[in-house]
């Protein structure tokens, strides 16, 4: 049996929109590629390699042009490090020869914008780092199998503080958030269940983090998720916007740090949202949810080249009910579909004629 494999950026198209799932991992349509995702990739990367590149200032002089050499020593010098970063990110993609690297630029200048965006948030970012010290590990990789799927991902940071493991979530991208993003973002849940599978498997890691008696109850056995385990998401961009907003009043200023928890329940629902969407797909239905949420798809031009499929299907009528089968735009219905849909039919039309009987039993 062929295992269905999920990353991190699967769950999320899943998660937010199937249409959207179907046409990036399905059809591999060519999805947009905004700004704000390199932005994101970048950030990411300099927050993993913060402590490698970071020196005295006598470091930085003497290796800044070297390979494996230090990069800077004091904010300003991060700030403009990163600044230098993107504009390398930026002529890159606008020197490659493949089309998808090309960014899809949203107004004119935004890439110069942009660079001293970078440079303000590099700049207030650093005393965060700084304070918060060199995390246990960062950017640690997972692989496990359950059943007929395997999961795959990197954890962005772990630490432990106060005797408590604590699991860490970089997030770029503006920093307010919801209550309910920061309580069931599923990639959070995937970050636990993925630390507990490195622990079932490696004692030494489990050891290293105080979670070596319970690494066999891991995957589980009986648990999947430890209660124990601390989550928390930095967000990248927020000590910029506090700083930008601080005059307006505390209500404008978003949190740097969010703590959340996670259990079992929390994966037992990303499994359930994944069964939902596996047998969407195989039935084969599927459609656009539009809503506000489009205008930032990064598979919306995608996803509108497929509005014509809306008219191929005619509707079609029995025992009172219509069928839309334009509400699955993107597959023909599969025999399996009809099938179901034709029993579907057959037990109202059952049921209809059984409360007839019943009526006339009554009467008589």
């Amino acid at each position: 049996m062929e295992l269905l494999k999920y990353t991190f950026s699967m769950l999320d198209d899943a998660n937010y929109c199937l249409m959207r799932y179907y046409l990036r991992w399905v059809e591999k349509a060519t999805p947009l590629n905004p700004p704000f995702f390199g932005k994101g990739r970048m950030f990411h990367e300099l927050v993993e390699h913060f402590w490698d590149r970071l020196g005295t200032q006598e470091e930085v002089s003497r290796t800044r042009k070297k390979t494996g050499g230090k990069r800077y020593s004091n904010a300003e010098e991060f700030a403009n490090y990163a600044s230098g970063k993107w504009m390398s990110i930026v002529i890159g993609a606008e020197h490659s020869s493949n089309p998808r690297s090309r960014i899809d630029w949203e107004r004119d200048g935004q890439k110069y914008a942009m660079k001293e965006e970078v440079r303000s948030i590099s700049y207030y970012l650093f005393p965060y780092l700084i304070e918060r010290g060199k995390p246990l590990y960062q950017e640690i990789p997972f692989d496990f199998v359950l059943g007929r799927r395997r999961f795959r991902g990197r954890i962005d940071g772990i630490r432990v503080r106060d005797e408590k493991v604590v699991i860490e979530d970089f997030k770029t991208g503006r920093p307010w958030v919801g209550q309910m993003k920061v309580d069931h973002d599923p990639q959070m849940t995937m970050y636990n269940v993925g630390l507990g599978s490195l622990c079932y498997v490696d004692e030494r890691f489990a050891k290293s983090l105080g979670l070596e008696k319970q690494r066999k109850n891991f995957m589980g056995n009986p648990f999947f998720v430890s209660e124990e385990i601390e989550n928390e998401f930095f967000m990248i961009e927020a000590p910029y916007f506090r700083k930008k907003f601080e005059e307006r009043g505390k209500e404008y200023l978003p949190e740097v740090f969010h703590k959340t928890k996670r259990t079992d329940s929390h994966f037992y629902e990303v499994l359930k949202m994944l069964d939902g969407a596996e047998r969407a797909l195989k039935m084969g239905i599927i459609y656009p949810e539009r809503g506000r949420k489009c205008d930032s798809c990064v598979m919306k031009k995608a996803c509108e080249k497929k509005l014509e499929d809306a008219v191929r299907e005619v509707p079609e009528g029995k025992h009172g009910q219509t069928i839309f089968r334009f509400a699955a735009p993107v597959f023909k219905f599969t025999e399996e579909t009809n099938l179901i849909l034709e029993q579907t039919r057959q037990m109202d039309l059952f049921k209809k004629q059984r409360k007839q009987r019943e009526h006339v039993t009554a009467v008589s």
